[in-house]
């Protein structure tokens, strides 16, 4: 199982190819930590990735539900 989960979860294959291909930051959302104090989270995903900031769901196939943040009020 170790070797299919780079190629079934997103996340993790970011994070293996992080060294070897130049990558976007990225983050995985935590969804605790948002329900706990918004607006830190907010404001480290702003200084973490910046705008324009694109947003996709870890749980769904290809670009579906994909937005593009372009400041904070859209985000």
């Amino acid at each position: 199982m170790d070797y299919v989960l780079p190629y079934f979860s997103k996340v993790e294959s970011k994070k293996r190819l992080f060294e070897v291909v130049n990558m976007p930051r990225f983050t995985t959302f935590d969804k605790d930590s948002f329900k706990r104090d918004s607006s830190n989270y907010i404001l480290f995903l702003e200084n973490r990735i910046g705008y324009p900031a694109f947003i996709k769901p870890v749980d769904l196939v290809s670009s579906i539900n994909t937005f593009k943040a372009k400041d904070r009020h859209e985000m």
